[in-house]
């Protein structure tokens, strides 16, 4: 059974199937109806065609036409395609999305370590109260007051630097407009 493959509207195969009673067409955002509750259904990833739509496919009005997953020059849109496309667009100010991806990498960072220094404290306030040794909770408590600093200060940098990527992605793409006009 290979599916049917309709590429304006989605890049996998779609093939036929019944009970579907819980779906909704990714077209026309409407449920399956009864009470066969059949539909055009992509194994690959969960995309869901209703008869309704399956019938004006073809149709050049009809809607979601052209809009999925190959553009009229035959070029096919994944999420790769996307992807490059952003690096491109982000191309004329790499330092500013250097700065937001390295924020946001030492942010997850530091969201990922503060567990284990929030284990270190417990054991050094358990080993404190047993033993009256201060030292390993007192080390612990200056770590961990240095990961939430930083954390913010990541935190708040990326914020700021993703901010400035999207307003000089926006001037950029309205002067490339302007421009073509």
């Amino acid at each position: 059974e290979k599916g049917e493959k309709i590429p304006h509207l989605h890049m996998h195969p779609l093939f036929f199937e019944l009970g579907l009673k819980c779906h909704v067409c990714d077209i026309c955002h409407e449920a399956m109806k009864g009470p066969h509750y059949i539909a055009y259904r992509c194994r690959t990833c969960d995309f869901d065609l209703c008869p309704r739509c399956h019938k004006k496919k073809d149709s050049p009005t009809a809607k979601g036409h052209g809009a999925r997953s190959v553009r009229r020059d035959g070029e096919q849109l994944t999420t790769w395609t996307y992807f490059k496309r952003i690096l491109l667009l982000t191309a004329d100010f790499k330092q500013t999305s250097a700065l937001a991806v390295t924020c946001l990498v030492m942010t997850q960072s530091m969201l990922i370590w503060a567990p284990n220094v929030q284990g270190s404290v417990f054991d050094g306030l358990i080993q404190c109260l047993q033993n009256g040794d201060r030292s390993k909770f007192e080390r612990a408590m200056i770590m961990y007051l240095i990961i939430q600093t930083l954390q913010g200060l990541f935190g708040s940098l990326k914020s700021y630097a993703q901010e400035l990527v999207m307003r000089q992605l926006a001037c950029s793409v309205r002067a490339k407009l302007f421009e073509s006009v």
